[in-house]
């Protein structure tokens, strides 16, 4: 399975650090691919039938999401790809993500974190970008 993350927005957000970020199931550890794999079940992203509010199909090209009515431009927003090789789906969500959500949400931005400070000689192995 193969997952790309883009964050965008937010109080302190800085274009160079919003690169996508790629994680693949595939250069991970036994436990932790299945760690991944049960939070993508868990979220119903690869369920989830249409765009819904505040989800639209992936982008042809690279674009800012509007902000909801009634919420600032300071809102961060993240764009989730998963590809598990069977199903390909691309949602895009805002502040305040929805309890299903959320925990894959925060397991990809720690990976995010950690692939960061990583010195640039280790990284590699699916994670980063691509």
């Amino acid at each position: 399975m193969r997952i790309e993350l883009v964050v965008e927005g937010g109080i302190a957000y800085l274009p160079g650090l919003a690169r996508p970020f790629v994680i693949d199931s595939a250069s991970l550890a036994v436990e932790e691919a299945r760690r991944l794999s049960l939070l993508v079940e868990a979220s119903g992203v690869l369920r989830r039938p249409g765009p819904r509010l505040h989800e639209e199909p992936a982008p042809a090209g690279r674009r800012r999401v509007p902000a909801a009515p009634g919420r600032g431009a300071d809102v961060r927003s993240y764009r989730i790809t998963v590809d598990d090789g069977a199903r390909r789906r691309t949602l895009t969500l805002q502040d305040p993500l929805g309890p299903q959500l959320a925990p894959l949400v925060e397991y990809l931005r720690a990976k995010q974190r950690e692939e960061r400070q990583r010195p640039s000689g280790e990284r590699g192995g699916g994670h980063g970008e691509e």
